[in-house]
């Protein structure tokens, strides 16, 4: 019942952003601009984006212990992941890319499963941070003007840095935590002993190892991948020799406001951040909002229908196998004698 009524929320959340903008643009003008996009703008647009998926498999890869996943079954699994946020509310594609890897790799444990794509997320925040602070940077934004954008670097910050900040703690102690609740021999406690010892193998290959650097520059590659798709677009709308800051700066924007609870697919959150981004640079609402449509159907689209020809063809459904209860309670398993140190 819980998730229901926050998925109405996320709709009424999409229902009062495309409210808001269609009160501020003229649909005439934004039909017009998006007609000029024409058939090579998509196209460009779909195929950046799809490029920045091998990435993501790459880094799940370097993520998860070894030999967990071949590359072909981590990028079906991200594919899926996004896929099923496209179509399923309160970000549901999560926990169908948790149940791709838990269908191909048992012994990981739903609970290590989704932890692996917190820790990502994690991550990925810290990147879209750091982006944004050298983009607005690199632009002549004064903050004073927008306190909106002071804010929204601030929550960015306190909540990204908390989530690395426990990650951390439960990567060096989270073994000892889960041993001391265990010793209580209280049901709760024992199952909170449980999720961190989960959280731990999720989160061991962070430390000081090849792993962690991998995992840290696949995720700047994976978004200096993504943001060209907005530059492009910035520079098909005009935005000239400011295409790439405003590209760039829109992209972590636009992924912050995502935080927002919405409709499946993000379906007017996305596109009025992309407005609100891109009036940081002169651009009026209506050609944002073209920009908006076009680019997140590029992003929508096709990745949809992969993720969708990939769960039918691999069968995976929530129903088909009944949960072992026994093995999700079971003490989690570890990694191999060559575990990554810190």
């Amino acid at each position: 019942m819980k998730k229901w009524i926050v998925a109405l929320l996320g709709v009424c959340v999409s229902v009062v952003a495309i409210a808001l903008i269609l009160s501020k643009v003229d649909w005439k003008e934004t039909s017009s601009e998006i007609e000029k996009a024409g058939f090579l703008l998509p196209i460009v647009l779909a195929a950046i984006y799809l490029a920045s998926f091998p990435i993501r498999a790459l880094r799940w890869q370097c993520m998860l212990p070894a030999k967990t996943l071949s590359f072909v079954e981590a990028l079906k699994g991200v594919v899926v992941g996004f896929a099923g946020n496209n179509f399923l509310p309160t970000r549901g594609g999560e926990f169908l890319r948790m149940e791709y890897l838990y269908r191909k790799a048992p012994q990981i444990g739903r609970i290590t499963a989704i932890s692996s794509v917190l820790v990502e997320r994690m991550l990925d925040g810290l990147t879209l941070l750091a982006i944004l602070v050298v983009a607005l940077n690199a632009s002549h934004i004064a903050l004073a003007d927008h306190p909106w954008l002071v804010r929204l670097r601030y929550i960015a910050l306190a909540v990204f840095g908390l989530a690395c900040a426990g990650s951390i703690f439960i990567r060096i102690w989270g073994g000892r935590v889960a041993s001391l609740l265990r010793r209580t021999h209280i049901r709760p406690f024992r199952w909170i002993a449980t999720i961190i010892e989960e959280f731990h193998i999720a989160a061991e290959f962070l430390g000081f190892n090849l792993s962690t650097i991998a995992t840290v520059l696949l995720g700047f590659c994976v978004w200096i991948v993504e943001g060209a798709v907005l530059v492009v677009a910035c520079r098909h709308y005009g935005l000239g020799s400011q295409s790439t800051v405003a590209g760039y700066l829109t992209l972590a924007i636009a992924n912050f406001g995502l935080l927002i609870p919405s409709s499946p697919g993000n379906v007017g959150v996305y596109q009025y951040m992309i407005v609100l981004a891109l009036g940081l640079f002169g651009v009026v609402g209506s050609t944002a909002l073209a920009m908006g449509i076009v680019v997140h159907a590029c992003l929508y689209v096709p990745i949809t229908l992969i993720g969708v020809i990939i769960l039918l063809r691999e069968s995976v459904g929530w129903r088909r196998r009944r949960p072992d209860p026994a093995h999700e309670m079971a003490t989690p398993h570890s990694r191999s004698s060559e575990a990554r140190s810190v």
